[in-house]
């Protein structure tokens, strides 16, 4: 699996439950292992804020590269580092 591909499908649109929070779905690829997850939970975050502050969610080029950028925070702090 190339771990650069975490979203297969662009958003159609947004999920929200009766108080208007976001409602994110994962599949079972995205949390295939624990970089993995970490990535994809961070990319999907990007698109809400992304969406939240300028009212779109982003480009997946920016959503990915956060996610990247979140992953090596994490092993940063954690000494988890590939």
């Amino acid at each position: 699996m190339d771990s650069r591909r975490i979203s297969q499908q662009p958003v159609v649109s947004w999920l929200t439950d009766a108080q208007g929070r976001p409602i994110i779905y994962i599949s079972d690829m995205g949390l295939a292992d624990r970089e993995t997850a970490i990535k994809t939970i961070f990319h999907e975050i990007y698109h809400q804020e992304s969406r939240r502050v300028w009212g779109h969610g982003g480009t997946e080029a920016q959503a990915e590269e956060y996610g990247e950028r979140m992953l090596a925070e994490y092993q940063r702090r954690t000494g988890r580092g590939s």
